[in-house]
């Protein structure tokens, strides 16, 4: 009788949606050095609307490459930073404001807010964008979107060649904040690895008593001890020093938008408006990527 071939494996499909080129210049740098022979090098994964991303976002990465690094066990290598797909964001606009949205209100489109978020880390020699869920055929949870980066990271040729000579697995770090703690279900962080791993990024807790960050913390890291007792997987917590994040909100940002879109082409301002206009341009100002200021002010000033 005879016996079937065994069927050959499908040969390996490039998506252009995952870039891997910092992953890969990061890796060689550090297989130079011999630093994998000792840690294990790290690929991190925010997943959300970043409509638009603010300094807070990449400050959360640059806050877990610090602290994980400094256990002298791990290497960041990459960094992606996955903007949500069109339908799960325009639902949230619709949920947040309804059929009364803002003045002037600006919705941002994944090809904008990848964009956005290109320019905001064009000088990082690590972070990058990640289009596969922005442009999957539908929206997929975040837990779904990390394993499936991550299965394409651990079976890319590429990659698997520079770690085999060291006998390390990439390891894949999904970035969250605690609001998503609070507000999310553990249920919804389900993944397929051992090699994936969740970071909170907390933002320090501080001595008034009835601060709600204070409320926010205790209840991200009851969650969380609550989940690893469940289900036998850890969840890293990391408090961050006040001094290397700036507490600010995509939400916020969209509101000092909006302030300056009404008042900046009014030519006779009265001095409150003169005022109100000149604070929320200081303070959008600190808060964003000089680039990524000037696109929105240009979208802006052109509807």
């Amino acid at each position: 009788m005879l016996q079937k071939s065994p069927k050959k494996s499908e040969p390996f499909k490039e998506d252009k949606t995952i870039p891997i080129h910092k992953i890969v210049k990061n890796l060689q740098k550090s297989a130079e050095k011999s630093e994998l022979y000792s840690k294990i090098p790290c690929v991190a994964i925010a997943c959300g609307a970043f409509s638009p991303i603010h300094i807070m976002h990449v400050q959360m990465f640059e806050i877990v490459k610090q602290i994980l690094e400094n256990t002298g066990k791990l290497v960041l290598v990459g960094g992606f930073i996955s903007p949500s797909h069109d339908d799960y964001v325009s639902h949230k606009m619709l949920r947040k404001y309804g059929n009364s949205p803002p003045k002037n209100f600006k919705y941002l489109d994944s090809k904008q807010r990848l964009e956005l978020i290109d320019l905001a880390t064009e000088d990082s020699s690590w972070i990058t964008s990640c289009s596969f869920e922005s442009n999957y055929c539908k929206f997929i949870s975040f837990a779904t979107v990390t394993n499936m980066v991550a299965s394409y990271l651990h079976s890319h040729p590429t990659i698997q060649n520079l770690l085999s000579k060291f006998g390390v697995r990439l390891r894949i770090v999904f970035v969250c904040g605690s609001d998503l703690i609070c507000r999310g279900s553990f249920s919804e962080f389900q993944y397929d690895s051992l090699d994936i791993q969740v970071c909170c990024v907390g933002r320090s807790s501080t001595t008034n008593v009835n601060d709600p960050i204070n409320a926010e913390l205790m209840e991200a890291k009851r969650r969380i001890t609550n989940y690893q007792l469940v289900n036998k997987r850890p969840v890293y917590f990391l408090e961050s020093d006040p001094k290397y994040i700036t507490p600010v909100s995509s939400s916020h940002v969209r509101q000092l938008l909006e302030v300056i879109q009404n008042l900046a082409p009014n030519k006779e301002k009265t001095d409150d408006q003169l005022k109100e206009l000149q604070e929320a341009e200081n303070a959008i100002g600190q808060v964003l990527h000089p680039k990524v200021l000037e696109y929105l002010l240009t979208m802006y000033e052109k509807s």
